[in-house]
């Protein structure tokens, strides 16, 4: 899969000389992986951590695989991201001893890149990288709203990072729905939607969860359009293709991956 760099009013060019790296974004639910060369994202897989780790173990062989099949040596230097510190240690131990050269991103690590108005330890990587990845695409006036296990809103108004919400996901929701309610249907995210009110339990359901959640988002973003001004908000995140329908706003995946990117291309010009 390839993935081109699409320019911000040139704002984004690519570096000229071949520029290569392997990055890792471990989340809470997935292991996403990419290599880029040039300025393109060329190799990409996600991995669920329920299938890659086996009573606690990481199962080397996928990666390997992986590895392998798209021909990527130990030559490639590697940049790894971590919300997950139980599985970054054993991906990390993975890494090592395939003897990779391995950067691990930490939130002190943007300072320069990206500007942050208060302390920026206490700001999840995540919510940071996604903003820059976004900040190649659609400028430095941008909000992310990434919708994976847990549902992040960040504002980046020229360049400085503004803050943000978390909320549940939607399989955190449907979960807790299914945990505290379970006389009540299964809820089923991915059915067809309508906005009008249901005449069923299970319709009530599904449609209570969707529009809760589309209204929740344009109403946080439209309060900060008229604090913050103008912006270019964009989705992203596993969930945000079920929402792409009753949302404005584009979707563009894998915006963390792009933010490991942009951070490895700035280390590689300044250091």
């Amino acid at each position: 899969m390839k993935i081109g760099i699409r320019k911000f009013n040139d704002r984004y060019v690519p570096t000229e000389k071949k520029f290569a790296i392997l990055a890792f974004d471990i989340g809470n639910s997935r292991l996403k992986c990419s290599y880029f060369e040039d300025s393109c994202m060329k190799y990409y897989c996600a991995l669920g951590l329920d299938e890659i780790f086996v009573d606690n173990k990481l199962k080397t062989h996928i990666l390997d695989n992986w590895l392998k099949e798209n021909m990527i040596d130990n030559k490639t230097v590697c940049f790894v991201s971590s919300v997950n510190l139980a599985i970054e240690e054993q991906v990390l131990s993975f890494l090592n001893s395939r003897s990779f050269f391995v950067n691990i991103i930490r939130p002190k690590d943007l300072v320069g890149i990206i500007e942050v108005e208060y302390n920026i330890d206490m700001i999840g990587i995540d919510r940071l990288l996604h903003s820059l990845g976004a900040s190649l695409f659609y400028g430095d006036k941008v909000c992310v709203v990434d919708m994976g296990t847990a549902i992040t809103v960040d504002l980046m108004k020229d360049n400085v990072y503004k803050g943000g919400f978390i909320m549940p996901g939607l399989d955190l929701i449907c979960k807790s729905m299914a945990i505290f309610l379970p006389q009540l249907p299964k809820v089923d995210i991915a059915i067809s939607h309508k906005n009008v009110p249901s005449k069923n339990t299970s319709d009530a359901l599904n449609n209570g969860i969707f529009y809760s959640t589309v209204f929740g988002l344009e109403g946080i973003v439209r309060s900060w359009h008229e604090k913050f001004g103008e912006f270019t908000t964009v989705l992203t995140g596993g969930s945000a293709r079920f929402f792409e329908s009753e949302l404005s706003w584009p979707y563009f995946p894998h915006l963390t991956l792009w933010g490991i990117y942009k951070y490895a291309e700035y280390k590689e010009s300044h250091f």
